[in-house]
C-alpha cells in the first residue's frame, strides 16, 4: 500500500511548511516584545514548546487531503476513500508537526519512484 506513504511524505511537507511560517510570523512579532538577556532564538523556541498543541489540525489535515487529491500518481484501493483513512491522516499530521517542532526538527527521508530498499541503513 503506497499510499500510506504519500500521506506520510504530504503531512511532513505540509506540516514543515505550515511550521516555518508560523515560526516566522512569531519571530516578528516576538522581536518587538523582546526584553531580557535570554536570544530571540531561545523565547521563540520556549513558545513553541508551551504552545505546541495549539495548531490547526484540521486545517493541515484538509491541505494534505487537498494535495493528495491533486497528485496523480496516487489511487486508493477500490472502496478506500480519503473519509476511511481519515484518521491515519489526522495522527500523521499531528506526529509530523510535533517533529517540526523541535529544536532540532526531524523530517523523513523522500525516496525516488525507482530507489531499492537497503536493509542496511
Amino acid at each position: 500500500m503506497f499510499f500510506e506513504l504519500f500521506i506520510l511524505q504530504e503531512a511532513f511537507a505540509v506540516s514543515k511548511r505550515r511550521f516555518v511560517e508560523w515560526k516566522l510570523r512569531l519571530r516578528s512579532q516576538l522581536a518587538i516584545t523582546l526584553t531580557g538577556t535570554d536570544s530571540l532564538e531561545d523565547v521563540v523556541q520556549d513558545y513553541i514548546n508551551r504552545n505546541l498543541d495549539y495548531f490547526e489540525l484540521p486545517s493541515v489535515v484538509s491541505e494534505v487531503i487537498d494535495n493528495l487529491h491533486r497528485n496523480p500518481r496516487i489511487s486508493l484501493p477500490l472502496g478506500v476513500t480519503y473519509s476511511l483513512v481519515n484518521a491515519y491522516i489526522r495522527e500523521a499530521c499531528r506526529i509530523a508537526w510535533h517533529m517540526a517542532c523541535l529544536p532540532y526538527p526531524l523530517d523523513i527521508a523522500f525516496a525516488s519512484d525507482a530507489e531499492v530498499f537497503d536493509d542496511t541503513k
